[in-house]
């Protein structure tokens, strides 16, 4: 839930349970994936890690996201056919907050400044 809005201009840290009973090779990682199938995050992580953060900067402001987590007591190695099975993963989507222009932002003070001055001289 906390990822829907979140501002893109600062670091956000998303936090998970931890996973029972993992094994030395378990597999995890998090990811987020744009609607065009770039990733601009794919961390792997350790058994015990309950959190990872998304650096300021690295997701686009007004923009659709997909997110997963992933799980597994599996290692994957050049050596085994192990698969990655689709129902290990807790994912979702949410869209990052519109960071106003600061041009909008000014355009907007001035207005309210302007229709405040008006209302004072009546």
């Amino acid at each position: 839930n906390g990822l829907q809005g979140m501002d893109p201009t600062k670091s956000f840290t998303v936090n998970f349970n931890a996973f029972n009973n993992p094994s030395p090779d378990a597999l995890i990682f998090f990811a987020i994936q744009d609607s065009l199938g770039n990733t601009p995050i794919f961390d792997g992580l350790q058994p015990n890690v309950t959190q990872d953060t998304i650096p300021a900067g690295t997701l686009q402001p007004g923009t659709q996201y997909s997110f997963f987590l992933f799980f597994d007591n599996i290692a994957i190695s050049a050596d085994n056919n192990a698969q990655v099975l689709l129902d290990n993963r807790t994912q979702g989507s949410f869209t990052t907050f519109t960071v106003p222009e600061p041009a909008s932002a000014w355009m907007g003070f001035l207005g309210i400044s302007l229709m405040w001055r008006r209302w004072q001289k009546r």
